[in-house]
């Protein structure tokens, strides 16, 4: 299965496909109206969503450049917490492997031929681990600073805790 289908898949199970309409947001397959003023949320179509994660998230972040389970995880909270925390975690993860190594490499937010060099060189579950942990402390960071979001706490740990599958 080509690693973006399998992303597709994974992001959609924890987007899920209902139209929300609350006085925090507006979206539909995880397509937030706020983000996407182009696009009529309410009557997209799964086929629609996926060309615009394909488009606007999984290509132009270059999260194909990371092993196939990182990139997942990466789209994942690309797609929930916005493109650089997304990538960043991934630098992080990358970098926390590469302790003693002369060369870390930059954690800009930004996925580039550095960052997809050294990805190349890590051990997946333990990167998979460390976002995680960075993803949940996030959330948690988060709700501390917006106490109107605690509710939505719960889930988005649950949604830290699960890793892509091979």
């Amino acid at each position: 299965m080509d690693p973006f289908d399998k992303a597709i898949e994974y992001v959609l199970g924890n987007e899920g496909d209902n139209y929300v309409n609350t006085k925090h947001e507006r979206s539909k397959y995880g397509i937030n109206e706020k983000w996407h003023p182009d696009v009529d949320v309410k009557s997209l179509t799964r086929d629609e969503a996926v060309e615009i994660y394909r488009e606007r998230y999984w290509q132009k972040y270059k999260l194909d450049l990371l092993p196939k389970r990182v990139a997942i995880k990466a789209f994942d909270t690309v797609v929930n917490v916005g493109p650089v925390q997304g990538v960043l975690f991934a630098q992080r993860a990358i970098n926390a492997q590469r302790r003693g190594h002369p060369h870390s490499i930059t954690e800009d937010g930004i996925m580039g031929p550095e960052t997809a060099g050294a990805a190349s060189q890590i051990n997946e579950d333990e990167a998979l681990d460390f976002m995680a942990q960075e993803q949940a402390g996030f959330y948690k960071r988060l709700t501390d600073r917006q106490p109107e979001k605690k509710q939505y706490l719960k889930g988005w740990l649950n949604r830290a805790k699960r890793l892509p599958g091979a």
